[in-house]
C-alpha cells in the first residue's frame, strides 16, 4: 500500500527473467495499469513501505514449478537451482516517478525473511532462509540485517537466538519489534522444521533479542498485526510444512490452532 492510496504489485511466481513489469492498482478508478519494471523477476521477495514513501523489494528466491494434469504443483528445486536462484539484489520503487532502481546489494542472501520498517526509517530483516555452503542447500537462518535508505546499504545486525522462518515481525508503539512463532530446525543437522510458540522482542535501543513470553499455540505461516491500542493480534496457523509428502493428517491441536487467534499485550 503506497502513501497516496494506490497499491503496488510486483514480482513473478515463475522462472527468473531479466525484469518483469509491475502494476499499480488505483482505488479511485478501480483499475490496474502497468508501471516500471523490476531489475529481476525472482518471486517470494519482501516488499516494505519506507518512511519516505518509496518501497524496498529484497530477498528474492526461486522455487521450481510444473503442471500435472490440471493441477499446478510446487517442487523443491535441486541444490544447483537453489544456489543460483537465491539472489542478493534489491530494488527501490519510487511512486513519484513510478520507476524502480537498484539498491543494496544485501549483506547476505536472505530469502523469506520478515521485513519491518522501523521508526527511524530503516528496515529490519529477520531470519528466513540462506544458502548453506557446507550442506550445499538452503537452510533456515538466524541472520539479521538492516537496510538504511539514506545510504542505500545493507549491514549485518546480529543474530537470532536460534534459526527461524515462517514467523511474523510487528513494529510496536515503543519502537521495538515483536517476533512470534515460525519454524526452526529441531536438532542440529536436521532438515525438517518444527513449529514454534515462543516470542522475542528486538530492542531498538540495543539491537538485542530478549524473550517475550510464549503464545498459547505453536504457529507458522500465520498473520499478525498491531491494533490501535498497541496490542498485537495473531491469527491462524498452516499445519503442513515444506517437505511434507504425502500431507499428514493434522492432529487435533493443529486443527484448533488453524482456526484460532490470540492477542499479545
Amino acid at each position: 500500500l503506497l502513501g497516496d492510496g494506490r497499491v503496488l504489485i510486483a514480482g513473478a511466481p515463475s522462472s527468473p527473467q531479466s525484469s518483469v513489469p509491475a502494476e499499480i492498482y488505483d482505488p479511485a478508478t478501480q483499475s490496474f495499469s502497468r508501471t516500471g519494471s523490476t531489475s529481476k523477476a525472482w518471486p517470494f521477495h519482501q516488499a516494505v513501505l519506507l518512511n519516505d514513501g518509496r518501497v524496498l523489494i529484497a530477498g528474492r528466491g526461486l522455487v521450481a514449478n510444473g503442471l500435472v494434469g490440471d493441477k499446478i504443483w510446487w517442487a523443491m528445486p535441486t541444490s544447483e537451482q537453489l544456489h543460483s536462484g537465491l539472489d542478493g539484489s534489491a530494488d527501490v520503487f519510487d511512486p513519484a516517478t513510478d520507476r524502480f532502481s537498484a539498491t543494496g546489494p544485501m549483506a547476505i542472501i536472505q530469502q523469506n525473511a520478515t521485513a519491518t520498517a522501523l521508526a527511524d526509517g530503516r528496515v529490519l530483516l529477520i531470519g528466513g532462509s540462506a544458502w548453506d555452503p557446507v550442506r550445499q542447500a538452503a537452510a533456515i537462518t538466524d541472520a539479521v540485517q538492516i537496510y538504511d535508505p539514506t545510504t542505500e546499504s545493507f549491514t549485518l545486525a546480529g543474530r537470532l537466538p536460534a534459526p527461524r522462518m515462517h514467523h511474523t515481525a510487528v513494529l510496536l508503539d515503543d519502537g521495538d519489534v515483536l517476533v512470534m512463532g515460525g519454524t526452526t530446525v529441531s536438532t542440529p543437522g536436521a532438515t525438517m522444521p518444527m513449529p514454534l510458540s515462543d516470542a522475542l522482542l528486538w530492542e531498538h535501543e540495543t539491537g538485542e533479542f530478549v524473550p517475550a513470553g510464549s503464545m498459547t499455540h505453536r504457529r507458522a505461516f500465520f498473520l499478525a498485526t498491531r491494533l490501535q491500542d498497541g496490542s498485537v493480534l495473531a491469527i491462524g496457523h498452516y499445519p503442513w510444512l515444506p517437505g511434507d509428502e504425502p500431507l499428514p493428517v493434522p492432529d487435533e491441536q493443529e486443527l484448533q490452532t488453524t482456526w484460532s487467534a490470540e492477542v499479545f499485550e
